[in-house]
């Protein structure tokens, strides 16, 4: 974590990276276009990988940096990443059915299926381009481990960058060493009287201005790290908000959960009955994403609530 050493006031810059440190997919070498290359010509286009995405992109690049060594300007940095990590798509069918929870099971196989299928491309494209992106680097041996551990180094440490190509964010180096802390409690979908009835006192403000809050910025062309809306005091550790997120997400995609968590929900669709969820589709409704959540708070989202 990042820990404040001297009075810090409000919306003060923490540190400023620079973008020429940040490792994204607009300064990999040429995996995507190389996608391409294999993906024409006659008979060879049936069988070529899909398009290369800017994730994936940035994935291999990942890979390459920390084969590359001491060569590498961003050798300190891969050296201190994790060595492994709790991300959902890690987890075994075995492990994810102890939660016993049919749509968390759901969520499990279809994130894993879907980065295999990934996992699939990204062979094929290094194989049809013979490995070789001009970088000296090979990749000969990629193992599913390796990408995985890729994968989630950029699904839990990638901050947002603008520029077309850049979809997948940055890693960005010191950046990504601020903990969560979650954001207030979403906004209760209820009449205001209703709202009234059950108001404890306690308001939701205990979590507002916790932490602080990190952005591109155009003019510097870097990535700046702020105290947020509120004073750190000397020896306090600075946190920020990646986003809301219930557990179940926080699991997926940073391997953690919190005790705590505003935002946390629970998922009521496996035990609806199948009429009403039957009339719903026969209205017209699109009812294939709905969790059907109630908050931590007791108060339902829109689609329970449309229920």
């Amino acid at each position: 974590g990042i820990v404040a050493t001297q009075l810090l006031e409000p919306n003060t810059v923490i540190v400023r990276i620079p973008s020429d440190l940040i490792l994204c997919a607009t300064k990999a070498s040429s995996v995507s276009s190389s996608a391409s290359c294999c993906a024409c010509g006659g008979e060879k286009e049936a069988k070529s990988p899909k398009k290369v995405s800017p994730i994936d992109t940035l994935a291999v690049q990942l890979l390459r940096e920390k084969r590359r060594g001491e060569a590498s300007i961003w050798f300190r940095y891969v050296e201190e990443l994790p060595r492994s990590y709790g991300c959902l798509h890690h987890w075994s069918t075995e492990v994810a059915a102890e939660l016993q929870c049919g749509d968390f099971i759901r969520q499990h196989n279809s994130v894993r299926s879907e980065l295999l299928k990934d996992f699939e491309n990204i062979q094929k494209t290094l194989k049809g381009n013979n490995d070789d992106d001009g970088s000296g680097v090979s990749l000969v041996g990629l193992t599913q481990e390796e990408y995985f551990w890729a994968r989630s180094t950029i699904l839990s440490r990638s901050v947002y960058l603008p520029q077309l190509g850049n979809e997948a964010g940055g890693l960005c180096p010191i950046g990504d060493l601020f903990n969560y802390w979650p954001g207030p409690p979403p906004a209760p979908l209820l009449p205001e009287p209703f709202l009234d009835f059950l108001d404890d006192g306690g308001g939701s403000g205990s979590f507002h201005g916790i932490s602080g809050d990190g952005a591109y910025e155009e003019s510097t062309d870097s990535f700046v790290f702020k105290t947020g809306d509120r004073q750190y005091a000397p020896g306090e550790q600075i946190y920020l908000c990646y986003g809301q997120y219930s557990n179940r997400m926080l699991l997926e995609i940073y391997g953690f959960l919190l005790m705590n968590n505003p935002q946390e929900s629970v998922s009521l669709r496996d035990v609806i009955s199948s009429p009403v969820l039957d009339m719903c589709v026969e209205s017209g409704s699109d009812i294939s994403s709905s969790s059907f959540e109630v908050y931590q708070s007791g108060f339902p989202d829109w689609d329970l609530l449309w229920l």
